[in-house]
């Protein structure tokens, strides 16, 4: 496949567009997302074999222009983890589990995971307050109110 069309129908918010074009080369890579990206046919761009630097490899993102022409930069560690994407900076733990988010306009999440590499807590703060999730078993236990100082 190298191109496909999704279409919705009227009862979609107009905020979305009706019609999303996707373009694929032959090696199944998109090309471009009319919804997201410059609709040129080199708007997704790849990272390369030799997995240099920052580059997970020739079938991961390495720089997307978007609709508006700005460009969004992909960043990968050498397992292939998504380390930042332009608005989020990812770390990951030993066991390639993610460690904490952090967001461009300040939001963060870190990650706690028991023995048995499942999560049992998820903290989200804000500014003022945030909460914090745990689980058990994976089933959502206790969701606490966090106030920052």
């Amino acid at each position: 496949m190298i191109q496909s069309t999704r279409t919705w129908d009227t009862r979609i918010p107009a905020t979305l567009h009706s019609t999303v074009d996707y373009h694929y080369d032959a090696a199944g890579n998109l090309l471009y997302k009319s919804d997201f990206s410059d609709t040129s046919a080199n708007a997704y761009q790849y990272g390369t074999s030799a997995r240099s630097g920052n580059d997970a490899g020739p079938n991961a993102v390495a720089q997307v222009t978007l609709a508006d022409l700005s460009t969004r930069s992909f960043q990968c560690d050498l397992n292939g983890n998504l380390t930042a994407d332009g608005l989020r900076t990812i770390s990951y733990g030993v066991n390639n589990k993610p460690g904490s988010i952090s967001h461009s306009n300040g939001n963060s999440a870190s990650f706690h995971y028991g023995p048995d590499q499942h999560r049992y807590k998820l903290l989200h703060p804000s500014a003022d307050f945030g909460s914090a999730y745990i689980q058990r078993a994976g089933r959502l236990r206790y969701r606490i109110p966090l106030f920052n100082n």
